[in-house]
């Protein structure tokens, strides 16, 4: 699924409160964090991966170092963006790394999409084919704007991807006890 394969792997994600502190301290300081009525507009134009955080520290790189950082643990989702068109198509690069249960190996694997999409209030909701049958997923987003720029945020919680990560791991890598993966985008 493209949310899915969005940070995928529940590797990654940054606490719910720590983001929201960041957020709101940006906000009285320089920017204007937006939460509702996102008219689909102002998405037109490509985001890069900015951040991507976890709730909990995680050692995807086994260097027994445990960061909330996930882009300091694997080069793996460097290249993640979107990009939103005036008519309602969006291009997306996303990554998933992959566990090997036996070995503890991990496997980056990016690939990059087209599909559709729509804003309604705080919800993006893109529409894609996968295996044949047209899917529609919706996600909540934010947009952040200071003086570095324009930021989008979009989170994964557990449910969506506890699936990507092994009950049982040969490394401890933490990241199973991920709960939360938010993600920021830059705008170019």
């Amino acid at each position: 699924m493209l949310f899915g394969t969005l940070g995928l792997a529940l590797l990654a994600a940054c606490s719910s409160e720590s983001i929201n502190e960041e957020m709101t301290a940006l906000n009285a300081s320089a920017g204007t964090y937006k939460m509702a009525d996102i008219a689909a507009n102002e998405l037109v134009g490509t985001w890069k991966i900015d951040t991507m955080t976890t709730d909990v520290g995680v050692d995807l790189n086994v260097d027994e170092v445990f960061r909330q950082d996930v882009l300091k643990e694997t080069s793996c989702f460097d290249d993640m963006f979107f990009t939103f068109g005036e008519d309602g198509s969006v291009n997306t690069g996303q990554a998933r790394l992959y566990f090997e249960t036996q070995t503890g190996a991990m496997e980056c694997n990016y690939k990059e999409y087209g599909a559709t999409y729509t804003v309604e209030g705080d919800q993006l909701m893109v529409t894609f084919v996968f295996n044949g049958t047209t899917v529609t997923e919706s996600k909540t987003i934010s947009l952040l704007t200071t003086e570095e720029g324009q930021f989008l945020k979009v989170s994964l919680e557990y449910f969506e991807t506890e699936g990507y990560i092994p009950e049982n791991p040969v490394t401890d890598t933490g990241a199973e006890d991920v709960k939360l993966l938010e993600m920021v985008y830059k705008k170019q």
